[in-house]
């Protein structure tokens, strides 16, 4: 079993949530990813990145999404691209960390945390610890070791078929679900 410090999950969603899709912000994130020079997957659905994810250890898994993809165990619950974060194999020794584009204080639809049922710090999931931190600032790509985006277009309310002109190597074969069908808010 590899293991790796930092394993870096990004659902497009954080940006692509958004009417207008938040261009600027995802185009200055990918020059920070560009020179990283790391292994980068891509799954259309979340729940997809455990075929990767579970073939490693990690110390710290860091999801950048609009949704947490995290569901509190204290009932049973399905593999779902909200709730892929449950069913990594080796949870008991990694820290998981969302950033996330909303304020703690605002409940959306199509959120999948628990702001409105409990604290975050009280969501019973495995995780030997698991942290909230609202947008990018401040966030440490020092020793990610691997990448995967998720494309996730039903949660797209903005076209990012951009990021397939941009990036070809990446994103080449994923223009047509990164038009987005929005059909989950």
């Amino acid at each position: 079993m590899k293991e790796i410090n930092t394993y870096l999950s990004i659902d497009i969603d954080y940006w692509g949530a958004y009417p207008g899709g938040r261009k600027k912000s995802l185009y200055s994130f990918m020059q920070r990813i560009d020179v990283l020079n790391v292994p980068i997957k891509v799954v259309v659905s979340h729940e997809e990145i455990l075929r990767h994810l579970n073939k490693y250890k990690i110390k710290k898994l860091i999801n950048i999404d609009y949704h947490s993809d995290i569901a509190n165990e204290d009932t049973r619950i399905e593999l779902n691209d909200g709730t892929w974060a449950n069913f990594y194999e080796h949870k008991k020794e990694t820290t998981f960390i969302w950033h996330h584009p909303m304020p703690p204080n605002k409940t959306l639809s199509g959120r999948c945390d628990d702001w409105t049922c409990k604290k975050w710090k009280d969501i019973i999931c495995g995780y030997n610890n698991i942290e909230a931190k609202h947008t990018l600032r401040g966030l440490n790509l020092h020793g990610v070791g691997e990448i995967c985006f998720a494309v996730s277009p039903s949660y797209l309310r903005s076209d990012m078929s951009w990021l397939s002109c941009e990036y070809p190597g990446i994103f080449g074969a994923f223009a047509q679900e990164l038009a987005g069908s929005c059909t989950e808010f």
